[in-house]
C-alpha cells in the first residue's frame, strides 16, 4: 500500500495557497481568514501577532557587537511576510501601508484601519437578512439569497444556527405559506438548510397546482352561470328534443359528435347576441327583446340541420 509523503504533501499545499482577493471595507474579515490561515498553515503566524520577537541585526555577546545568527532567517521570513500582504491589496492600499517595515506592525496598522468598518458590515447584513423578502422570486432563488447572506456573516462575524436561518427564511414569506411555516416552527428538531429548501419547494409546487385548478374552473363557471341567465331572460331556446318538445336534458340517443357540434354553436349564439340585438334595432322599431326570440331559435334550427 502506497503512503503519502508528509513533506511532499505540505509542498503540494503551499504551492496552491493564495489570497484569492484584494483587501477591501467589505471583505476584511474573510481578508483576515484567508491571510492567518495560511500564515498558521506554513508556521510563521508569530511574525503578525507578535509571538515572534523582531531582530536585530546585531547582538552584544562579551562585549562586543556581533553578527545575530538568527536575523538573516527572521528578515527573510518577515519580507515575504509583507510582500504577501502588499500583494494582496489594491495600489491605494499598498501607498497607505508601504511605510511598514515589519509584519507586526503593518499588520497591527491594517486591523486599527479595518477592524472598526467591518463591524458596520457585520450590522448590514444583519439588517439585510431582516428586511429580506421572497417578493416576486422564486423560492429556490428566494432561499439562496437568505443563505448567501448568512455564509458572508458565517465569514466575517460568526456562523448563524439552523433555527436562526430558518426564523429569517420564514419572516420573509408570504401568507400562501402560512400553514408550512406554522408547520415548520412547531417541528421539535431544526431544520437544515437542505430540508428547509425541499419542504418550501414542495408547498411551492401545491399552491402553483391549486392555481392552475382555479384558472381551468374560473372560465368554466362563468360561461355556465351566463346561459343560465340568458335563459331565464328568455334569449336562448331550450334545447329540442327533435320531436318538438322542449327539454332540459341532450336525447340519450343523439351521437356524441353531434352533442358536442351543439354545444360550439350554442356558445357561437351566445356570443353573436349582442350583434343581433343591433342589427335588428336599426332596421326595426319592433323591441328588440321581441325580434330576438323569433331570430334566435330560427338561427339555432338552421345550423343544427346543418350537422
Amino acid at each position: 500500500m502506497a503512503t503519502t509523503n508528509p513533506t511532499s504533501s505540505k509542498s503540494s499545499l503551499l504551492l496552491n495557497a493564495s489570497i484569492t482577493f484584494k483587501l477591501s471595507r467589505a471583505n476584511y474579515r474573510a481578508w483576515k481568514c484567508q491571510v492567518t490561515t495560511l500564515l498558521s498553515g506554513i508556521q510563521v503566524m508569530g511574525h503578525i501577532d507578535g509571538t515572534i520577537s523582531s531582530q536585530s541585526p546585531t547582538i552584544i555577546q562579551d562585549g562586543s557587537s556581533t553578527p545575530n545568527p538568527q536575523y538573516t532567517n527572521w528578515f527573510t521570513i518577515d519580507q515575504l511576510i509583507i510582500n504577501l500582504l502588499l500583494s494582496a491589496m489594491t495600489e491605494a492600499n499598498n501607498l497607505s501601508f508601504a511605510s511598514y517595515d515589519t509584519a507586526r506592525s503593518l499588520w497591527v496598522a491594517i486591523e486599527a484601519q479595518y477592524a472598526n468598518t467591518s463591524r458596520s458590515h457585520v450590522m448590514s447584513i444583519k439588517n439585510q437578512l431582516q428586511c429580506c423578502t421572497k417578493g416576486d422570486k422564486s423560492i429556490t432563488d428566494y432561499l439562496f439569497s437568505v443563505k448567501s447572506l448568512a455564509d458572508e456573516l458565517a465569514v466575517i462575524d460568526k456562523s448563524l444556527s439552523d433555527d436562526d436561518v430558518t426564523l429569517y427564511v420564514l419572516n420573509g414569506l408570504g401568507a400562501e405559506y402560512r400553514d408550512i411555516a406554522a408547520s415548520i416552527r412547531t417541528r421539535e428538531h431544526p431544520f437544515t438548510f437542505e430540508e428547509l429548501h425541499s419542504h418550501l419547494l414542495a408547498h411551492d409546487d401545491y399552491i402553483r397546482r391549486e392555481e392552475a385548478q382555479i384558472n381551468v374552473q374560473v372560465p368554466t363557471t362563468n360561461f355556465a352561470q351566463h346561459q343560465r341567465n340568458s335563459k331565464q331572460a328568455g334569449l336562448l331556446p331550450l334545447p329540442s328534443d327533435g320531436r318538438g318538445h322542449v327539454s332540459s336534458k341532450p336525447s340519450q340517443n343523439m351521437h356524441p359528435s353531434l352533442l358536442t357540434d351543439r354545444v360550439i354553436i350554442h356558445a357561437r349564439l351566445v356570443a353573436l347576441i349582442p350583434v343581433v340585438i343591433d342589427l335588428h334595432h336599426d332596421a326595426s322599431t319592433a323591441p328588440s327583446s321581441v325580434i330576438l326570440p323569433n331570430i334566435a331559435p330560427n338561427f339555432c334550427n338552421a345550423t343544427t340541420h346543418q350537422l
